[in-house]
């Protein structure tokens, strides 16, 4: 039998796609996975209205407590925020949160996309106008977040679906996780970490920034970057030659190279800076790379 579920936390953006005379509940398709994770399992629902959204939640082998929980509530608590104006084009768009028994879910877009782009690039670089694509879109979905006070945590291509910014897990406001619960809570992944916060320092913008210049170099390299543990302090000695490698074998333009460079703050003696050096909002780099692709 399919359990029924009801939203128990609904946004403006949840209230726009029920039918107006619609109950807020919908029957609960356990079977329908669409992706896993190591934290949450997303799946495809129909709600009454025949509309398709995705749940994100913990696995069934999870279990249940303060910790594991916190991520799904910190997740749903940072999409509310952004949302609560409107949806941005960039970002997944949050409805609400639904309760099955006692395990809660984040109801959101389903979307399109097959693939994120870790899966896609993985191995194979991607085109460079479509990574400049790509890269337009994350940089204006990450203003957005950073126009909030938000930081994101966990900048990488695998959190890229088409140009939205995904999983909202670890984000942080003001420098404190969203949800308070007494708890530690691990943040990011290795290999995308900024030299700042391997040395301790609190997540801010330009960590961001930082994570977001290394998934561009990986988009267009096809490589890892960076391996877990390098040493922070020749960390950014190690990507700027990667990236100056990078430009001479795919031929990149001087701006593009710069567009590494600069988010990533590496060394400027491999390549061409900008004049301080690097970017400090993601509206900077929105600006940037409407030039490279000529779009208003």
């Amino acid at each position: 039998m399919i359990p029924k579920v009801k939203f128990y936390d609904l946004s403006a953006a949840g209230r726009k796609i029920l039918n107006e005379n619609e109950v807020c509940t919908f029957y609960f398709d356990r079977d329908n996975l669409k992706a896993r994770g190591g934290m949450s399992h997303i799946h495809e629902q129909t709600l009454l209205s025949g509309r398709k959204v995705a749940t994100k939640g913990l696995p069934s082998d999870k279990p249940l407590n303060p910790e594991n929980v916190f991520y799904i509530a910190n997740e749903a608590k940072a999409l509310c925020e952004l949302s609560q104006v409107k949806s941005h084009p960039n970002i997944i768009e949050y409805y609400g949160l639904v309760r099955l028994g006692e395990r809660p879910y984040v109801v959101m877009e389903l979307l399109d996309e097959p693939q994120d782009q870790s899966s896609r690039s993985l191995g194979s670089p991607l085109p460079v106008e479509e990574v400049l694509t790509i890269g337009l879109g994350i940089a204006k979905g990450l203003h957005h977040v950073h126009k909030h006070g938000l930081t994101h945590r966990d900048v990488k291509p695998s959190n890229f679906v088409g140009d939205k910014l995904i999983d909202f897990a670890f984000c942080w406001k003001n420098g404190q996780p969203i949800v308070v619960d007494g708890h530690q809570h691990s943040s990011g992944t290795p290999g995308y970490f900024s030299p700042a916060i391997l040395g301790g320092s609190e997540p801010t913008i330009q960590d961001d920034i930082y994570s977001y210049g290394v998934a561009l170099f990986e988009m267009l390299s096809g490589k890892a970057a960076l391996p877990p543990g390098t040493d922070p302090v020749i960390s950014r000695n190690i990507l700027g030659s990667k990236i100056a490698d990078l430009a001479i074998c795919r031929g990149l333009t001087p701006e593009i190279a710069e567009l590494l460079f600069a988010t990533t703050q590496t060394t400027p003696e491999f390549g061409v800076m900008r004049e301080n050096g690097f970017f400090t909002s993601c509206r900077d780099i929105v600006r940037f790379i409407k030039t490279l692709i000529n779009v208003d």
